[in-house]
């Protein structure tokens, strides 16, 4: 028999080195899946249906309406129309404006979007159902009722129609959720030989009961991809100086101008519910915005009176927001544009 106790010795290692090898394991683990989950971001930003447009100025490249594979499918924004780029003479005027994109989140959208505040549907003790134009009919439980920053359960998504040239590009959404019903269009059109686009809302009533309901656009303009802050400026066509924002000391309301004097940081922001000037329901909404450290800037001009102007920006991007009131009975359309020129400074 031999002694196999002289030949192999088994030494434990002992509770710091154990301790280490785990930290080490644990480190490569969470690179490794930090690594997967960026090339699953990747592959699925990919994989976003997109189309692009053009004229001899501007390229405007989009997502695309997709309940299962577009960029943007939870229940506050409309989800045609998003501008995820434009591009004119080397500058940029859309994009990602927050530090973490997340298309899975209620706000992170981008462009020039939509929001359509619901219209009761049906009640009952489980809940409500809801009509968001662009989106279709959702539920909302009872002990959960419909907010805008909570994603609601999607019941009838419609039905998707897109129609593009090189130069303009058009969406339609039906939804039939009888007794209410709707065909909803947007089209974007580029100006020939302009750095402009016109942004064109038809709203058509195909149902038996009345669409009563409001629309903002939230404008979220990028800027060359720079952080809000000085050089930064909007214009608008009427005196806004009674204007209260909050976190005001980022800027300064004189007469019909709202300067930026400080510069934003990773999470800051301001907002107004209303700025001054636009209450009366008698003008349509124009203003001009303008970064003066690059040059850029853009006027956004409507067509429509608006019911009011709200503002808010955060860290990359500034957003006028208009509201329009809607009332619409069985078989009557409404419409209303807006026109988006592009310009560089001192050109």
């Amino acid at each position: 028999m031999h002694d196999f106790s002289s030949q192999c010795t088994f030494k434990y290692p002992d509770a710091n080195t154990r301790l280490q090898t785990i930290v080490v394991k644990m480190k490569s683990s969470f690179f490794a899946v930090l690594f997967a989950l960026i090339m699953i971001k990747t592959t699925l930003a990919n994989d976003y249906p997109k189309a692009e447009i053009s004229n001899n100025d501007i390229k405007v490249k989009l997502y695309l309406p997709d309940e299962k594979k577009g960029y943007y499918t939870s229940t506050r924004f409309d989800w045609s129309g998003i501008i995820y780029d434009l591009e004119y003479k080397g500058h940029s005027y859309f994009g990602s404006w927050i530090p973490n994109p997340n298309p899975l989140s209620f706000t992170d959208k981008l462009g020039p979007v939509d929001v359509f505040s619901p219209i009761l549907h049906s009640s009952n003790e489980s809940g409500d159902k809801l009509i968001k134009i662009g989106i279709g009919l959702v539920a909302s439980p009872s002990d959960n009722p419909y907010h805008e920053k909570t994603k609601a359960v999607i019941l009838d998504s419609g039905t998707w129609s897109i129609t593009k040239e090189n130069s303009r590009i058009q969406f339609t959404h039906k939804l039939n959720a009888d007794p209410f019903a709707y065909e909803y269009t947007k089209n974007i059109q580029l100006t020939r030989n302009e750095p402009e686009f016109v942004l064109t809302h038809t709203l058509k009533n195909t149902g038996t009961k009345p669409l009563k309901t409001s629309v903002y656009n939230h404008n979220f303009i990028v800027i060359d991809q720079k952080s809000v802050g000085k050089g930064f400026e909007i214009t608008f066509s009427k005196s806004v100086s009674g204007s209260k924002i909050k976190n005001s000391g980022f800027t300064k309301v004189v007469d019909n101008k709202i300067v930026f004097t400080k510069d934003f940081s990773k999470y800051d922001h301001i907002n107004s519910r209303s700025i001054s000037g636009y209450a009366d329901k008698s003008s349509p909404f124009e203003c001009t915005i303008i970064n003066h450290l690059t040059g850029a800037g853009l006027t956004i001009k409507g067509d429509q009176p608006i019911s009011k102007l709200a503002l808010w920006s955060y860290y990359k991007t500034i957003s006028p927001e208009p509201f329009t009131s809607i009332e619409i009975k069985p078989g009557e359309i409404f419409s209303w544009n807006y026109h988006y020129t592009f310009f560089i400074e001192k050109e």
